[in-house]
């Protein structure tokens, strides 16, 4: 499966309450020609019904990703998506739907606009991932053309938000640690974990309680995006090791484990805590909490062929793999 460039910047983004209302003036940039929601089964009538209500359009289809994206999935989405010919696809979904919906679309024919149900910070980054041939491949494919966030559409389960937010969390503590970070992306990334610690300190899931998670989420995955390709050893050892459809499950294990059993983010913890000193108490807090609620998110055992730790960060690696395997 080949996955082309869309353009490099995101052109609009909107989050809060009341984000999907706007979804039918974001689709006037594409006043002509059908529009194709894609999402997983799990999104049902009613809540097409509701995107459709916004979007002030019936859509033309509806396509489902499965649960685990590859590269046969992709294809068959593909000849779906090519008997429609829509002039944009909105995409409303975790990570695996909105990673489709990136590779599905036309660079510069297709517009695409993501709305997310989950933290996977997917509609904020250009880069795409799907399984090919039993490895993971990561491809840049450039931005969307929108993005509209609310959170009245988060998925209200924490099995699914609580290891989003944790790997959102990691994606903040990798941000402070990056070489190439300054002033202002460790401000991101504090105001971050400003919203998602205490959320997950407490599994509030009200009205204020899904906005601060996906706003922290929102920050997170932009300082992390802000801060270039050098990714850390979390990330590269998650990308190798997660299994399919555990990316953020395996994600929030490796950084409960690292900041209870390991030193690994402790130079990001001191930084952050500059301005937030309750953050190791409370991030110490929520790892502890969290742990045993993800402790079966189990690497791969075949993730020989994967990505290997840059040479910098294999210390770090070595660590937390071995908190992992000690269970």
């Amino acid at each position: 499966m080949s996955a082309e460039r869309r353009q490099p910047v995101l052109r609009r983004a909107e989050l809060g309450p009341g984000a999907v209302g706007r979804l039918a003036d974001v689709l006037r940039a594409w006043p002509a020609g059908a529009v194709v929601l894609v999402s997983s089964r799990h999104l049902d009538g009613a809540q097409r019904a509701v995107l459709e209500q916004a979007a002030g359009r019936a859509f033309a289809a509806q396509l489902h990703t499965p649960a685990e994206l590859d590269a046969p999935a992709l294809a068959r989405l593909a000849e779906q998506l090519a008997q429609v010919r829509p002039a944009a696809v909105v995409a409303c979904g975790g990570g695996t739907v909105m990673d489709a919906a990136k590779v599905l679309t036309r660079p510069g024919r297709t517009g695409l606009v993501l709305v997310p149900k989950t933290l996977s910070g997917a509609e904020h980054t250009a880069n795409t991932s799907w399984w090919e041939e039993g490895r993971k491949r990561v491809a840049t494919v450039g931005m969307a053309d929108a993005v509209l966030a609310d959170p009245a559409l988060l998925l209200a389960d924490w099995e699914v938000l609580g290891p989003g937010a944790l790997h959102a969390v990691a994606h903040a503590l990798a941000t402070a640690r990056q070489p190439a970070a300054g002033g202002c992306t460790v401000a991101i990334a504090r105001a971050a974990l400003a919203d998602l610690v205490p959320a997950l300190a407490t599994d509030d899931l009200s009205g204020p309680g899904r906005l601060r998670l996906l706003r922290g989420a929102w920050l997170a995955a932009v300082g992390f995006a802000l801060t270039g390709p050098r990714i850390g050893a979390h990330h590269l050892l998650v990308h190798r090791y997660a299994r399919p459809g555990q990316h953020a499950r395996f994600s929030a294990r490796l950084v409960c484990g690292g900041l209870l059993h390991t030193d690994v983010h402790a130079p990001a913890v001191a930084v952050l805590a500059g301005r937030l000193p309750w953050l190791p108490e409370r991030l110490a807090g929520v790892a502890g909490r969290w742990l045993p609620r993800v402790a079966d998110a189990a690497p791969r055992t075949d993730a020989g062929a994967g990505p290997s730790p840059a040479a910098a960060d294999d210390d770090d690696a070595r660590t937390l793999l071995a908190v992992v395997a000690r269970g």
